[in-house]
């Protein structure tokens, strides 16, 4: 009986080895499937980044630097304007810049459509200037004070709603007809408003809102947006509008609670 015990234990220990071989075989073939696929993703990457260089596409770094790049020229020109040029657009009579604005606006708007981005630059250009030399003639009717508050408030909303439609594009993925569709209301609300004599203090700060929105939304279309500089620029350019009607509206909050 011990014998056949031992048999039987000869016979398990027979086994042993077999199992252990396929335990290890089994280990072998993940590794080497493992091996393979990380080998297929690398290929697979490399492919994906030639690709994109061949078609002229961006990394995801260097084209939100293009983004933030064309914002910052937008503003310094800005800035160039109100400090440099002031005088020279005082002179001009308001009527005049005013139609200006408008006409060089909305072609500068038409022209950056193109898809070419030299031309699709020149169009910016033709929406920055003009609102420059609006904005020097907005700003000089404020206290440099309430100035420098309305530009610390618009860099605060601003980058905040940046950093939180690029860490969280989702949330602002489906809000452009509904953002569309307040501020036209909004904007036909002021106007009765101010036609009838009532103030309009508190769509200052709706609008504000709606356009600190806006950045986050136009921020989770940067998330989907093409790879290239052209499409960095369309980014930039609503970007830039959002930031500007924060800070005008900004200003006229301000300039009402200093009076």
């Amino acid at each position: 009986m011990d014998n056949y015990t031992d048999y039987g234990q000869g016979n398990n220990n027979m086994n042993r080895p077999s199992d252990n071989g396929f335990k290890e075989y089994g280990t072998n073939y993940d590794d080497y499937n493992n091996g393979g696929y990380d080998q297929y993703n690398q290929y697979s990457k490399g492919y994906a980044a030639a690709f994109d260089a061949q078609a002229g596409l961006m990394s995801d770094r260097s084209f939100y630097s293009a983004i933030y790049a064309f914002l910052l020229w937008g503003f310094g020109m800005n800035w160039v304007l109100c400090n440099f040029f002031a005088e020279m657009i005082m002179g001009i009579d308001f009527r005049v810049l005013l139609i200006g604005y408008v006409v060089l606006c909305f072609a500068g708007i038409f022209v950056s459509k193109s898809q070419n981005i030299a031309v699709a630059f020149i169009g910016y250009n033709m929406i920055v200037l003009p609102i420059g030399a609006l904005l020097t003639v907005v700003v000089a009717g404020y206290n440099p004070l309430i100035v420098q508050y309305a530009l610390i408030g618009t860099a605060a909303i601003s980058v905040g709603m940046m950093i939180v439609g690029f860490i969280m594009p989702q949330v602002f993925y489906s809000l452009g007809k509904t953002l569309c569709a307040s501020l036209f209301v909004v904007i036909i609300v002021e106007l009765i408003m101010a036609l009838l004599g009532f103030s309009t203090g508190v769509i200052d700060y709706i609008v504000v809102g709606i356009f600190a929105l806006y950045i986050g939304y136009d921020m989770s279309k940067a998330s989907v947006a093409q790879r290239d500089l052209r499409g960095a620029l369309g980014v930039a350019i609503e970007l830039y509008l959002d930031i500007i009607n924060i800070f005008i509206r900004l200003l006229r909050i301000l300039g009402k609670s200093r009076n």
